[in-house]
């Protein structure tokens, strides 16, 4: 039980830090680390879309990234909660 705890949370960080990444990559374009960004864009722009399509851009500011994290944080919660629930 403490191993699915652990996977599921070290799962959801990473996530999390992936989309950190790459907002602070969308920020500063740093030719070095196109790939980086290329890599870490391929993974978060599947959930970011369809945010995008739902709430769009606000005075040029774009806030997928910080709904997505809400509700990534919402679903490690509910999965926890779940976890201990059928423990």
């Amino acid at each position: 039980m403490r191993f699915l705890y652990y996977l599921i949370t070290a799962t959801f960080n990473v996530y999390t830090a992936i989309v950190f990444v790459d907002l602070i990559l969308s920020w500063f374009p740093i030719r070095s680390l196109y790939r980086l960004r290329e890599w870490t864009s391929r993974l978060t722009e599947p959930l970011l879309a369809p945010i995008r399509r739902v709430i769009p851009t606000a005075l040029g500011l774009d806030f997928s990234p910080a709904i997505l994290l809400i509700l990534i944080n919402l679903l490690e919660k509910l999965l926890l909660t779940l976890l201990f629930w059928f423990a």
